[in-house]
């Protein structure tokens, strides 16, 4: 038996918005040429959890489109 105090909390984790998120940085590294380290690093915290939240409404629009927005 565990004996913290604490629950056990799971993350639920939506796949698909992972994938694109994940897609979206990809993209960007290769069209910039650049690390994928470092786009996540210029996108900062807060845009990484926006593409995140609205990766079902962004998937809709061309990936070039979507990366372009972010870039600039």
């Amino acid at each position: 038996m565990r004996s913290s105090s604490k629950p056990l909390q799971i993350k639920i984790v939506n796949y698909d918005k992972y994938t694109f998120t994940c897609g979206l940085i990809e993209y960007m590294g290769r069209d910039r040429k650049r690390k994928r380290s470092e786009i996540v690093d210029c996108l900062g915290r807060e845009r990484l959890e926006r593409i995140y939240r609205y990766a079902d409404v962004l998937h809709c629009e061309p990936i070039a489109k979507a990366a372009d927005e972010f870039i600039t």
